[in-house]
């Protein structure tokens, strides 16, 4: 299925999802086996938690890009393998069921509380909790294929790695979305007033800075992605996209800002790449 056909992708991923569900996958668990189903071989266990991870890593990447309502109430790695079990070399899926747990507590955050349900305090607490937990995930990764450094990988892990820090960079812009969209000396105030003695609220403060520090972070990997010539069917045109947006809105919120014509420049690279995706796959 095209890449391009976003809406028609994750409706038939959140079907297959909610088939593997229905099917027992996620009770076949290397730390805790069920032997509902009667696998006792400990390979066979490990494979059918390999392909409960990958369904969950795509719910809660689709749930966080547009908002659709998850199957899927708990993530956890352990439902995947024990640490005895893990391959040797690099685990991209382990690192991805980690992304996804936090992923799972971002749309929690997001969209699973009713209006009035939690004060401001309580939403900027939230905030705090998943900032810092985002912070922490990229340790997990060696520093040459880490999210936030610049990725100095062989072509052959570059489309992994590029697509695991598309989804880091994404979950950060969505945990500080807030801060890009509203009046930054209003949220600044109100930051300084509920929480007066609290750490995080530097980071809180500097939001929107963090959404367009990720953004600059997505087209830099997407215009190394287009200048190595390389392409994946993991890599779609949104997280370019997504950059665009944040980009755009940053300088109209920030017209005289100095990184202006800098961040006109990449966001026109990033329209291209867009542009070439979508017209390489529309023929696919």
């Amino acid at each position: 299925m095209d890449r391009n056909k976003d809406g028609l992708a994750w409706g038939a991923t959140g079907t297959a999802v909610r088939i593997a569900q229905s099917m027992g996958l996620h009770r076949h668990s290397a730390v805790r086996p069920s032997e509902q189903h009667g696998i006792q071989r400990r390979d066979q266990q490990l494979f059918h938690a390999r392909i409960w991870a990958v369904c969950c890593c795509l719910e809660k990447m689709g749930q966080l890009e547009c908002g659709r309502p998850s199957a899927i109430g708990v993530v956890n790695t352990d439902q995947m393998m024990a640490a005895d079990q893990r391959a040797p070399g690099h685990d991209f899926l382990q690192w991805n069921m980690a992304l996804a747990e936090v992923q799972h507590d971002i749309s929690t955050h997001l969209y699973g509380h009713q209006p009035g349900e939690r004060t401001a305090k309580q939403i900027l607490l939230d905030t705090a909790r998943l900032d810092k937990k985002l912070l922490l995930w990229p340790s997990l990764v060696p520093a040459e294929l880490r999210p936030g450094n610049d990725l100095l990988c062989g072509d052959n892990q570059l489309h992994l790695a590029a697509f695991m820090s598309f989804q880091y960079h994404q979950s950060v812009i969505a945990v500080h979305r807030a801060a890009l969209i509203q009046p930054i000396a209003a949220l600044q105030r109100e930051i300084d007033k509920l929480l007066p003695d609290n750490d995080a609220r530097y980071r809180l403060r500097g939001g929107e800075a963090i959404c367009v520090s990720s953004a600059r972070a997505v087209a830099r990997i997407t215009i190394e992605l287009m200048e190595r010539k390389l392409d994946s069917r993991l890599l779609s045109a949104g997280p370019a996209l997504l950059a665009c947006v944040v980009l755009a809105t940053f300088i109209v919120k920030n017209p005289g800002g100095r990184m202006q014509l800098s961040d006109l420049e990449v966001r026109a690279s990033s329209d291209i790449d867009i542009r070439w995706r979508l017209t390489i796959l529309s023929s696919c």
